[in-house]
């Protein structure tokens, strides 16, 4: 039940300039039996699947974000001004990733990935043909690429047999059985943080290889992003149960099994959201450092974006299994995601 301490309630009514459609992840269905579930229907708020987390990466063309989610039905779902369900299955528990690049001003090109219901791995709405460990989730980022020229993206994920695969390649490192990767692309090349069967946090990729000697918790993703002058930020859940960014303790106490989301804003700044032990949202970082009062779902994590024009917007599943935004974009209130007509 919704309580005034734990969630703001804001009627389902237009709020913002929420989003214009900019997806590439189309109906198609792989040879790999991936089922497609039928769609929800529009004209109502946005529902996810319990204990799942969205996604959320800058737009243009008016709009600033686009997220992508796992609705209720176990689909993939995305949100611009009104849903768009791709009707491409999800496997039960998992969260898509996403990742744009800029291309001009206000233009943003995005693609997405997630395990598909038959544990393959999908990018851009097709199939790899790569096993996935069953439950965990991938993670995508852009490398920066000239703006005359495709874009790149580049994925990381832990595959049926434990190991992390980078760009398709087994990179023969082992991973906590129950965790996911997060990737951020840098100039020619990309950085990887993932929980090792060790428990401990590595970074693996162009800018650096190492084992960083920091215990994480069991069960727990990191998350690392770049910044346009490419540097880089890192978050995680210590085995303390405590938030850390770049490896410094920030003595904020976390929800068990969850994990946070961070966005690097270039010249060491950052901002960081998670799910505190008091199962609200939390926001800290160089722009607001805050307790938003919004009640989460105890078994999802939230997301974070750097947007094209500064600031940054927050996605998280709501105590009530809806898709609420936060941050600047939203002028820091919690809204519900819901179809616009």
């Amino acid at each position: 039940m919704l309580s005034r301490s734990n969630l703001w309630i804001v009627s389902c009514v237009a709020v913002s300039p929420l989003l214009v459609a900019c997806a590439d992840v189309g109906g198609a269905s792989g040879d790999d039996g991936n089922v497609e579930v039928a769609s929800a229907v529009r004209g109502q708020c946005a529902i996810m699947a319990p204990g799942t987390s969205p996604t959320i990466v800058p737009n243009g063309a008016g709009s600033p974000w686009i997220v992508s989610y796992q609705a209720s039905s176990g689909t993939l779902n995305e949100y611009d001004s009104i849903s768009n369900d791709t009707g491409l299955g999800m496997f039960p528990g998992t969260s898509p990733a996403s990742a744009a690049t800029s291309r001009a001003p206000s233009i943003f090109l995005q693609s997405t990935a997630f395990q598909a219901n038959t544990t393959v791995l999908y990018v851009g709405g097709s199939s790899t043909g790569l096993g996935m460990f069953p439950g965990t989730n991938p993670a995508i980022a852009a490398i920066p690429t000239p703006v005359n020229t495709p874009p790149r993206f580049i994925t990381a994920f832990q595959a049926n047999t434990t190991e992390l695969f980078v760009d398709g390649a087994n990179l023969r490192y082992g991973m906590d059985s129950r965790t996911s990767p997060s990737i951020a692309g840098l100039p020619g090349g990309y950085e990887v943080a993932f929980q090792a069967n060790t428990h401990e946090l590595f970074l693996v990729g162009t800018a650096e290889n190492r084992n960083t000697g920091l215990g994480m918790m069991p069960g727990t993703n990191p998350s690392i992003a770049s910044a346009p002058d490419g540097t880089y930020a890192y978050a995680f859940q210590a085995n303390t149960g405590e938030l850390f960014v770049n490896g410094v303790n920030t003595r904020f106490g976390m929800a068990a099994g969850t994990s946070p989301s961070i966005a690097a804003l270039g010249g060491g700044n950052y901002e960081v959201v998670f799910q505190a032990n008091t199962g609200t949202l939390f926001a800290v970082g160089t722009i607001v450092s805050i307790n938003t009062g919004l009640g989460m779902d105890p078994r999802s994590s939230p997301s974070i974006t750097a947007l094209g024009t500064g600031g940054f917007e927050a996605a998280m599943q709501a105590n009530t299994h809806q898709l609420y935004v936060w941050g600047s974009g939203t002028q820091y209130a919690g809204v519900p995601v819901c179809d616009r007509f």
